[in-house]
């Protein structure tokens, strides 16, 4: 077994902070006390990661432990739990059907409405209507739109605070369409939305093409990502090559390299992401 680089009290340190910051992370969630409350910073922390990637960052932190016991390599404390926490993300697609699934439903009720605006029906009746049949994704932020409604808020105002919940730029055309018809009640609101559906219905077909052609780029990243992780994880039992980064001078600068190419890695992610247009609408409208 290769020397411990760092002196037993710094080791001991490292470890009651580890097993620390694990129990926090894998603590089953209990019942609220009557204590002081958590820092808003501290509950935006948690609130920001779900449990499975809590639970897959503490156990890689115990096993860069016992990495670090066995090599002596001090970077695996923080390589091995970030890369646990990030590197999964690489290899998922889950924001571009997240975004897929979002304005599937949103062609889907807006097809709806126009079937029940085209037969007469009220608009505030219709968005009533349209609860039922409407897409898990968007279901509950509906029942919230209809309960201000039911609530004494204007339709207007509903709208408005229904577009920022939904926070799409193809939601927003709707709903302008949705406020300007509660504004002037006047005919054709039911075609202008099924012309909108079809818009929507061909922004998907699109969307579709894209996501087939960034599947190659995210296949590269992963390869490259793989062969990079095998060669970090390796490098502390090649002697040769991890000689000049043995000590604490090198393996800052072996910090300093895989920070570099983690940036490359990030970039090449990027590329694969969804393109996001500006809003209309609400808060985040440009």
């Amino acid at each position: 077994m290769s020397p411990i680089l760092l002196p037993l009290g710094v080791f001991l340190l490292i470890l009651s902070v580890g097993l620390t910051v694990v129990y926090f992370l894998l603590r089953p969630k209990t019942k609220a006390r009557q204590t002081a409350p958590m820092p808003g910073s501290v509950q935006r922390l948690g609130a920001r990661f779900s449990k499975a990637e809590r639970v897959r960052t503490g156990v890689a932190f115990l096993v860069a432990l016992i990495f670090f016991l066995i090599t002596g390599w001090a970077p695996a404390l923080i390589l091995l739990p970030l890369g646990a926490l990030t590197i999964p993300t690489l290899f998922s697609n889950r924001a571009e059907r997240q975004v897929m699934e979002k304005l599937e439903a949103l062609e889907a009720w807006t097809r709806s409405l126009s079937g029940l605006i085209g037969v007469g029906t009220f608009l505030e009746t219709a968005l009533k209507a349209s609860q039922t049949s409407a897409a898990e994704s968007i279901r509950p932020m509906i029942k919230r739109l209809i309960a201000r409604l039911d609530g004494g808020w204007t339709l207007s105002t509903a709208l408005e605070a229904f577009a920022n919940e939904v926070d799409d730029p193809t939601a927003d055309v709707i709903i302008m369409n949705l406020m300007l018809a509660a504004k002037q009640r006047g005919a054709g609101l039911s075609a202008a939305l099924e012309n909108i559906a079809e818009s929507v219905h061909d922004e998907i077909r699109a969307r579709h093409q894209i996501d087939t052609d960034r599947s190659k780029t995210r296949q590269d990243t992963r390869i490259i990502v793989v062969g990079v992780a095998v060669m970090l994880i390796g490098m502390p039992f090649m002697p040769v090559i991890a000689e000049p980064y043995q000590s604490a001078t090198g393996q800052v600068m072996y910090m300093v390299w895989v920070g570099a190419l983690c940036a490359v890695l990030y970039s090449m992610h990027q590329m694969t992401k969804p393109y996001r247009a500006a809003r209309m609408l609400g808060r985040n409208a440009k």
